[in-house]
C-alpha cells in the first residue's frame, strides 16, 4: 500500500532533517511515528502528500510513485488530520466535512447524504451538529469533524499529526477509543505522528523510532519490546514506558 525508499529532506543550508527513511506499509496497518523532539516525524508526514518536497528518495501509494503525479491531486486523494481538526472557523461542521467532495464536483444530495453518514460514523448526531461552527464544538468533537473530513472522499490512505495531543488526557483517552473503533470500521491504511509512546504502542501495527533524522528501528510494537534494535530504542523504550 505504502512503500517509502530513501526518502531524504535537505534543508537550506545544508540542514538534513530526514536521512533515507524506508519503510512499507500494508494495507489497513496503521504506522505511529515516535522519536525525541525534531527528529523529523513531521517532515516524513508531509512528505508522503507533498506539502513538502523530498530532495531524494521515492514514495509509492497503491504502487504508484507520487512524487511523478500531480501535487493537488495527491493531496486530494490523502486524508490529513491535524490538531484540533483543523477546521475553517467560519464554516459549519458540514462545510467543512465537504471540502473534499465539493473540490471534486460532487452533487449537493451526494455531498449532503456523505456528510450525515460521516458524522454518524463519528457519532454525532447530523442533526444536530452539521450546522454548527467549530467554535460551537468541544475540542473531542472538533477532532471527530477533523478525521470524519479526512475521510469525505473515501481516501486509501488517512495521515494525522499529533491529532489528539492539545486534548485533555480524559478527552484523548476517548479519542484513542474512537480511534480504534474508527480502524476496524473503515480499514484505512494510516500514519499517525505522536509524542506519546504509551499511545502509539496502544494504537499500531507498525512502529516506526526516529532519532535527529535518521531511523532507529521500524517494526510491530513486540519487536520494539522485545527486540530493540540499539541503545537507542532500548534508552527511549525505557524512558517513556516506566
Amino acid at each position: 500500500m505504502i512503500t517509502v525508499k530513501n526518502l531524504t529532506k535537505t534543508f537550506e543550508g545544508n540542514v538534513t532533517a530526514v536521512n533515507l527513511i524506508s519503510f512499507e506499509l500494508l494495507e489497513g496497518e496503521t504506522l505511529c511515528m515516535i522519536g525525541t523532539s525534531g527528529c523529523g516525524k513531521t517532515t516524513t508526514l508531509k512528505m508522503l502528500n507533498r506539502l513538502l518536497e523530498p530532495t531524494s528518495g521515492e514514495i509509492f501509494i497503491l504502487g504508484k510513485n507520487i512524487l511523478e503525479q500531480d501535487q493537488i491531486e495527491v493531496r486530494r486523494k490523502i486524508g490529513y488530520v491535524i490538531q484540533g481538526g483543523g477546521l475553517f472557523p467560519h464554516w459549519t461542521v458540514a462545510k467543512n466535512i465537504g471540502l473534499v467532495p465539493s473540490l471534486q464536483n460532487w452533487d449537493k444530495e451526494k455531498m449532503s447524504a456523505r456528510v450525515d453518514e460521516l458524522l454518524n460514523l463519528v457519532e454525532l448526531e447530523p442533526a444536530k451538529f452539521k450546522n454548527r461552527y467549530p467554535a460551537e464544538l468541544s475540542g473531542g468533537q472538533q477532532q471527530r469533524v477533523g478525521i470524519a473530513r479526512a475521510m469525505a472522499s473515501d481516501p486509501p490512505v488517512i495521515l494525522l499529526d499529533e491529532p489528539f495531543s492539545a486534548l485533555d488526557p480524559i478527552t484523548r483517552a476517548q479519542m484513542q477509543t474512537e480511534f480504534i473503533r474508527l480502524k476496524k470500521i473503515v480499514k484505512k491504511t494510516m500514519v499517525f505522528v505522536t509524542h506519546d509512546l504509551k499511545e502509539a504502542f496502544h494504537l499500531s501495527d507498525k512502529i516506526l523510532v526516529m532519532d535527529k533524522g535518521n531511523m532507529q528501528q521500524f517494526g510491530s510494537p513486540d519487536d520494539l519490546k522485545n527486540n530493540p534494535a540499539n541503545d537507542f530504542v532500548k534508552n527511549f523504550l525505557e524512558s517513556h514506558l516506566n
